[in-house]
């Protein structure tokens, strides 16, 4: 099924020069978790969190009795 030979694996990843090891940390150039729920003169915007948290209790009351169902106590 493959061309490879017993006993014969790929060698492990190496990262090449100036590259990170661990892919996902973050870049001055990103913006972090709370600036998408601040104006743009830095203020916390409360509709913003308000909509967002609204928005994710509708999903967990979707989703729990499907999880439910795999996790019965």
């Amino acid at each position: 099924m493959f061309n490879r030979r017993q006993g014969q694996f790929p060698p492990p990843f190496q990262p090449g020069p100036g590259r990170r090891p661990f892919p996902g940390s973050q870049t001055p150039n990103r913006p972090n978790f709370l600036s998408q729920f601040s104006t743009p003169d830095g203020m916390p915007d409360f509709n913003k969190i308000a909509g967002t948290a609204q928005q994710m209790n509708k999903i967990i009351s979707q989703v729990s009795p499907l999880i439910s169902t795999f996790f019965k106590r």
